[in-house]
Order: C-alpha cells, then sequence, then structure tokens
C-alpha cells in the first residue's frame, strides 16, 4: 500500500515568505485548504499548490509529488499532473501517460511547477498557464 502524503505552500511568519509543508490534507473542498502537519499544527496552504505524492521517487530517493517538474531519461523535461478522469497520474506532453513508466534509475526531479517554471520547455509552459486560466 503507498503512503498517502500532500504538500503545499504555507505562509511562515518567521521567514516572512512561502514555504512547502508536508501532511494530511483537510478542508480540501474549502477556500482555505490546510495541512496537518506530522507535530499535529495545521497549516493554511494555498490552494493551487496542493500536490499528492505520487508513491514513486527518483533515482536520488526524492519522492514525486504531483506538480513536480521531472528530467526522464530518454523522455525529456514533463511535470506529474492527475488526471481525475482516469483517477491516475500522467505526464504531461508524453504519450504514455501513465507513472508506471516512470523508472526510479532514470528519472530526476528537477523543481515543481509553482516555484521553477521556467524549467519546462516553452510548449509545456504554455500548456500549464493555459489550464490555470481555465480554473
Amino acid at each position: 500500500m503507498r503512503e498517502i502524503l500532500f504538500r503545499g505552500q504555507a505562509y511562515n511568519v518567521v521567514s516572512n515568505g512561502w514555504g512547502w509543508v508536508y501532511g494530511d490534507l483537510i478542508n480540501s473542498n474549502t477556500t482555505c485548504p490546510a495541512i496537518q502537519i506530522s507535530d499535529g499544527r495545521i497549516c493554511p496552504v494555498k490552494k493551487e499548490t496542493i500536490g499528492q505524492y505520487t508513491g514513486k521517487e527518483d533515482k536520488n530517493h526524492v519522492k514525486i509529488f504531483e506538480g513536480d517538474i521531472v528530467n526522464r531519461y530518454r523522455l525529456g523535461i514533463t511535470y506529474v499532473y492527475y488526471d481525475p478522469d482516469f483517477g491516475a497520474f500522467g505526464l504531461a506532453g508524453i504519450l504514455v501517460d501513465t507513472l508506471e513508466c516512470l523508472d526510479a534509475k532514470s528519472t530526476k526531479v528537477l523543481g515543481n511547477i509553482h516555484d521553477n517554471i521556467e524549467l519546462l520547455p516553452k510548449y509545456l509552459q504554455m500548456e500549464k498557464k493555459e489550464c490555470q486560466q481555465k480554473k
């Protein structure tokens, strides 16, 4: 059974900026979603940054989340998304759009679409922006 884990960006008053928190998603369908972290604190997060852990890790044992930008040997740079119609995670712009093709030995997390959109090829940047505008 795979680990169920979410992440999202929460505001940190100490550093006066946004940072990632990891834990259980609560209040996901409200205007103020939150993530409960391991020490029990509840952190409000930006809804558009919420991503679920895919159950996969890259070649450096980094957990792969929805919204991560990955470099997959022979397939190139893309990002991970969740397709509710299929109930599965996929890789944007790749014909074989299932995470089952993610081989840990040949996949590396480069960043994510919220902090590092510039890492994506231009056509995927445009596709992602168009999807965000439709929401």
